[in-house]
């Protein structure tokens, strides 16, 4: 998605690459319950060995997954994210959070 800082990660195991993922850590406290659910959805037995199926949690441990999977094919794409919470008037910030105002303000303008 345009526009979201991301970090690249790579999962792997001994020499062979399992995945790629650019995740977005800042989102990582507000997309928590999701992660949770997809990962009780998920219910996979723990993988032997070698690059096996990976639970929707690995790929979030480090942030929200913009992209995820291998380089010829993705396994999970973010294409929108849409916030429905409307936070009242100085829930987000706090006096060492000042630049949180700034970001609330591009986000729910007017509140």
């Amino acid at each position: 998605m345009a526009g979201h800082a991301t970090v690249y990660h790579v999962i792997t195991y001994n020499d062979d690459i399992c995945a790629e993922m650019l995740v977005s850590g800042w989102m990582q406290p507000f997309m928590a319950p999701v992660v949770q659910a997809l990962d009780l959805l998920d219910d996979m037995p723990a993988q032997g060995r070698g690059c096996g199926r990976i639970p929707f949690a690995v790929y979030a441990a480090a942030g929200w997954p913009m992209l995820a999977g291998k380089i010829d094919h993705l396994t999970f794409e973010t294409t929108a994210i849409r916030f429905d919470y409307v936070p009242q008037p100085g829930e987000l910030a706090t006096a060492d959070d000042a630049w949180l105002t700034e970001i609330r303000e591009a986000i729910w303008p007017g509140n």
